[in-house]
C-alpha cells in the first residue's frame, strides 16, 4: 500500500513540474491560421532581441518609402516538409508587388522548436515592379492582393465611368431589408480565389444577433474595362441579403489567431496544463490525507485498538431533496463571385 502512495506522490510532483514548465505564450506555428504584421511595431522576444515586424530586404523596386506597406496579413496554406507555407497580402501601390516573403518566428525552447513564442513573428519581403500595371494610374488597385475591404452605409463609392452609389446595399433575404436590422458597417476579408480565379470574400458586420448575412457580393468598377483585373480605388460596394440567424449553430467571426493575439484558453498548452494541475492537486490532497491518517493511528494506544466497540448508530439528519427548478451589376462593373457566408 505504501508503494501506491509513493507512486501517487511522485506523479503529483511530476504534474506540478509540467505545469510550471508549460507556458501559455507558446503556440504551435502550424496551427495558426493567419498572422498580422504592422509597420513600426516590434515583435515580442524571450531568448533573442525584439525586431521590427515588417522589414523590406530589397527587390528590383528597392525599399522606397512610398511603396512600403503599412499592414500585411499572411495566411497559412499548409505544411510542406515541416515548413509552413504562407501567402501574404497587403494594400500595395498598384505599380509594385511582393517578390519573396519569409516569415521568421522565435522557437520557444530552441530554434527548431515547432512551438513559437506568441507575437515573435516577423516578415521579411522584397518588392518588385508589377509588369501588368503599365498604363494604370495611382487611383487603381489590384483587388486580389488586398486582405480586407471596409464598407460604411453612410458613404458612397467613387465613380469614374459610373455614377457613385451607396457602399452598402441590401437586396433581400428571409428578413427582407427592414431598416432596424441593416448593418451600418461591414468588413469583407479576402479568402483567395477559386478554380475559376474568382475572388471569394467573407463578410461580417455590426448586425443584430437576430440576423446574419446570407449571400454577399463585392462589386467594383473595372479601371479600364469591366473585365480589368485592376479596379478604381474607392469604387467597391457590398450587396448582401439578410437572413434570420440560425441559433443552432455558433456565429463564426473571422478573427483567428494573430501575431499579437490574446491567448486562447482552449489552446493545447492550456488544456495540458489544466489537466496536470487537476491531477496534481488531487494527488497532493490524497497524500496529505494518508499522512494524517497514519499520524493518528501511530498516536492511538494499542489497547484502544484491541478494545474498540462499534459506535452507536446515530441517525443522520434528513434534508429536503426536492429539486428546485430554478443583383446583377451594371455595364462596366466587375462582379465578384457571390457565395453563402459560412456560420
Amino acid at each position: 500500500m505504501a508503494r501506491v502512495w509513493i507512486l501517487i506522490t511522485l506523479f503529483a510532483l511530476y504534474g506540478f513540474v509540467v505545469c510550471l514548465a508549460a507556458k501559455e505564450d507558446a503556440m504551435l506555428l502550424s496551427a495558426i491560421p493567419e498572422l498580422h504584421f504592422h509597420k513600426g511595431k516590434k515583435t515580442t522576444s524571450r531568448r533573442t532581441s525584439a525586431i521590427q515586424q515588417l522589414e523590406c530586404v530589397g527587390g528590383n523596386v528597392g525599399c522606397k518609402k512610398e511603396y512600403l506597406p503599412k499592414y500585411v496579413r499572411c495566411y497559412n496554406r499548409g505544411v510542406v516538409a515541416s515548413d509552413v507555407i504562407w501567402e501574404c497580402r497587403a494594400e500595395l501601390n498598384v505599380k509594385v508587388q511582393f517578390g519573396a516573403t519569409t516569415v521568421n518566428c522565435e522557437g520557444y525552447q530552441h530554434p527548431d522548436d515547432p512551438y513559437i513564442l506568441a507575437g515573435s513573428c516577423s516578415l521579411e519581403f522584397t518588392l518588385d515592379w508589377n509588369p501588368r500595371s503599365e498604363g494604370v494610374g495611382n487611383d487603381a488597385l489590384r483587388l486580389e492582393t488586398w486582405p480586407e475591404i471596409h464598407f460604411d452605409s453612410r458613404e458612397r463609392t467613387v465613380g469614374k465611368r459610373l455614377k457613385p452609389r451607396p457602399q452598402m446595399q441590401c437586396v433581400g433575404g428571409t428578413t427582407g431589408c427592414t431598416y432596424r436590422y441593416l448593418p451600418s458597417h461591414a468588413t469583407c476579408y479576402n479568402q483567395g480565389t477559386d478554380k475559376r480565379r474568382d475572388l471569394l470574400w467573407y463578410c461580417d458586420g455590426n448586425m443584430s444577433p437576430e440576423v446574419q448575412f446570407g449571400e454577399t457580393a463585392v462589386v467594383c468598377e473595372g479601371y479600364r474595362s469591366s473585365s480589368d483585373e485592376f479596379v478604381l480605388a474607392g469604387s467597391c460596394r457590398l450587396e448582401y441579403t439578410l437572413d434570420w440567424a440560425d441559433r443552432s449553430r455558433p456565429h463564426v467571426h473571422m478573427t483567428g489567431i494573430v501575431e499579437d493575439w490574446d491567448q486562447d484558453e482552449d489552446s493545447l498548452v492550456g488544456a495540458v496544463s489544466g489537466l496536470f494541475s487537476a491531477v496534481a492537486a488531487a494527488g497532493l490532497i490524497t497524500v496529505c490525507a494518508w499522512f494524517f491518517r497514519r499520524r493518528i493511528e501511530h498516536q492511538m494506544p494499542a489497547a484502544v485498538h484491541q478494545n474498540l466497540t462499534p459506535a452507536a448508530h446515530i441517525p443522520s439528519e434528513t434534508h429536503d431533496t426536492t429539486p428546485v427548478h430554478k443583383h446583377p451589376s451594371g455595364i462596366g462593373e466587375r462582379q465578384y463571385r457571390v457565395f453563402k457566408t459560412q456560420y
